[in-house]
């Protein structure tokens, strides 16, 4: 024959039982002459599962940082080719707009030959040709157009201080 089942709740069993374990639970002392444990082996488990998120997400910032770096890099480098190519087109457009299609090659070896700062603020055809250039350095302009055989033709006319930038008037009347 089977022992009959308890007829208490299963409660009623544990209460006495965790009652019990709590009244004589102690925190463990060290040995005389060790250093005290500050940490049982759950504690450390507990602490590398908080930490887990904790450490992705400073890693998660520091690798973002370098991408905005990256990204801020390359947008600083390009802006200067994007900006020339830019005003190239807009160039080309005016002039066929214009139907001056022999204007076309030395426009093209112009924005070939721009330094980096500077950009054409206007061009003009009144019978000659006239181009404004806002630039921080006139003479870096100058030297640059006059390694261009296309360009000899494009003469200083003048030029106007406008801020820290100068306007450089170029016009090239042989045309």
């Amino acid at each position: 024959m089977e022992p009959a089942p308890p007829q208490h709740s299963l409660s009623e069993s544990a209460a006495p039982s965790l009652a019990e374990r709590a009244a004589a639970w102690r925190p463990r002392r060290s040995p005389p002459g060790e250093a005290p444990r500050t940490m049982g082996e759950w504690g450390r488990v507990a602490l590398l599962i908080a930490l887990g998120p904790v450490l992705a997400w400073g890693a998660a910032s520091v690798e973002a940082a370098r991408v905005a770096d990256e990204a801020a890099a390359i947008r600083l480098r390009e802006s200067a080719r994007l900006r020339a190519d830019a005003e190239r087109r807009t160039a080309r457009t005016i002039w066929a707009a214009a139907g001056q299609t022999d204007m076309g090659a030395p426009l093209d070896a112009l924005a070939r030959r721009l330094p980096a700062d500077a950009r054409i603020v206007s061009i003009a055809w009144d019978g000659a040709l006239t181009v404004r250039i806002v630039t921080v350095d006139p003479d870096a302009l100058r030297d640059a157009l006059r390694r261009d055989a296309a360009l000899k033709g494009l003469r200083d006319v003048g030029q106007v201080r406008e801020g820290e930038a100068l306007i450089v008037t170029l016009k090239d009347e042989a045309r």
